[in-house]
């Protein structure tokens, strides 16, 4: 009998297409929830509304956060990408969190790749975390 595999191992390899300087970053690659992520953008969000003495519109609404900033087609592009029912010229990127020396969010890429993968069922996705130093 063929042992059942879990989501997030038929996940392909994901090419890390964004460079750190190393020698002002610490960087890790890890597994993280998708909804993690995305939590973590919207605080991102936040933040950058805070910076500019504005209110965000979003407050901590995840639904209405990802209404405004997810893409169904890319969504629904990237999962076709990501189950191998389409051929794509490039590989999907590696998400990815940053964060400054205080640990805030200060950057990331990838909502609609963990929004791919959330619809795929994947409970830990691929993620590279960048932390500046300085």
């Amino acid at each position: 009998m063929k042992k059942k595999r879990k989501p997030e191992e038929n996940v392909p390899f994901m090419s890390d297409q964004y460079s750190f300087s190393h020698a002002d970053n610490t960087v890790k690659k890890t597994f993280i929830n998708p909804n993690i992520f995305l939590k973590t953008t919207l605080r991102e969000s936040n933040r950058r509304y805070r910076k500019r003495n504005e209110i965000s519109p979003f407050g901590m609404d995840l639904k209405k956060f990802e209404k405004r900033v997810i893409f169904p087609e890319n969504v629904q592009h990237i999962k076709s990408v990501l189950q191998g029912k389409k051929k794509s010229k490039w590989n999907i990127p590696r998400p990815f969190l940053e964060f400054n020396e205080l640990g805030e969010p200060t950057g990331h890429e990838g909502r609609n790749t963990m929004v791919a993968m959330r619809k795929m069922g994947i409970k830990k996705a691929p993620v590279t975390i960048v932390r500046r130093k300085r």
